[in-house]
């Protein structure tokens, strides 16, 4: 059957096709702005980075290094430990050779720059910069294949690429360390104890001993403790959660 316009049929298809064409044209463009909004956050997170560096260096050679998480935390409106990550972020990738440049041509996302934070930051810093060259040749061979890593599978990557590329003893031996963190107590002959907490990340320890040091400010002039024993108090006080000091030494 036949119309003046061609097959009944066809008549039927061409618009219902130009309605599908229309709607995988509208996605496609939706795709397009998203992938361009991640590649801009991406690129907005190294710039915010290279901020942090720029204060953390000022702060340092103005001899108030100790504030500059407190400092991020309330200029950002973020958490303690927020403003600890963007801190080492932001250190780990100014040491590593073209990190900063890697992260302002928008190579890793936000997340899987923290990612490589957790990973490299905890190695020395000679480990550190060969596992990145070969981690950043890695990425962009797989990139311009249209490989990408989400960051737990960045990790794994990572993980594998610190096996391959560096000497077995030392793999070994922090496979070692790694079975070896702890929370152990050793007791002296006065009766006293040592606390000790084996294996904690690089971040995780420079947020630590910051807040000790917030906690362990003299409680007045009277106060005659040392500066040893004040952080000391502190530490027990974080831990147990007391809020306030005690007089008498732990």
């Amino acid at each position: 059957m036949r119309s003046d316009d061609g097959p009944v049929g066809q008549q039927v298809l061409t618009p219902a096709a130009d309605a599908a064409s229309g709607m995988l044209s509208t996605v496609a463009e939706h795709e397009q702005r998203l992938v361009q909004r991640e590649h801009d956050r991406s690129r907005a997170h190294a710039a915010l980075l290279t901020d942090v560096l720029a204060l953390a260096r000022d702060n340092q050679r103005a001899g108030l290094a100790l504030g500059t998480p407190d400092q991020l935390a309330l200029l950002l409106d973020a958490s303690s430990w927020r403003a600890h990550d963007l801190l080492a972020q932001a250190q780990l990738f100014d040491r590593l050779p073209g990190g900063l440049a890697a992260l302002q041509a928008g190579m890793l996302t936000e997340e899987q720059t923290r990612a490589v934070t957790a990973q490299l930051d905890r190695l020395a810093p000679a480990d550190a910069e060969l596992v990145w060259q070969h981690l950043q040749a890695r990425l962009t061979a797989e990139r311009d294949r249209g490989i990408n890593h989400p960051p737990a599978r960045l990790t794994e990557l990572i993980r594998r690429v610190i096996a391959t590329v560096l000497p077995p003893e030392l793999t070994d031996q922090r496979q070692r360390d790694a079975t070896a963190d702890d929370v152990t107590v050793h007791r002296h002959d006065d009766g006293t104890t040592s606390l000790t907490i084996d294996g904690v990340s690089g971040p995780n320890t420079q947020a630590a001993l910051h807040r000790i040091a917030q906690h362990a400010q003299p409680a007045g002039s009277w106060d005659s403790r040392t500066d040893g024993q004040r952080r000391r108090d502190a530490a027990v006080d974080l831990l147990t959660g007391r809020t306030s000091l005690p007089l008498e030494p732990h």
